[in-house]
């Protein structure tokens, strides 16, 4: 079985089996925490659902904040 499979993909190019990175907000939010050891993806999906509007708006300056008051 791994010979036959090794014999199949022997001269393709490496993008088959490349990582496909993504280039929407959550999957780069998801990506960046999941590098830390100790988080998780479901940990990490589930801060960006309750402290994504915060996150991204320190992370434009604050600006957003200064619109509220």
């Amino acid at each position: 079985m791994y010979l036959t499979t090794f014999k199949k993909f022997e001269h393709k190019p490496p993008d088959m089996i490349k990582e496909r990175i993504e280039k929407d907000y959550s999957a780069i939010f998801r990506s960046a925490l999941t590098s830390i050891k100790s988080i998780n993806k479901t940990d990490a999906e589930t801060l960006r659902t309750h402290c994504g509007v915060s996150i991204r708006s320190s992370a434009s300056g604050g600006s957003h904040f200064t619109d509220i008051l």
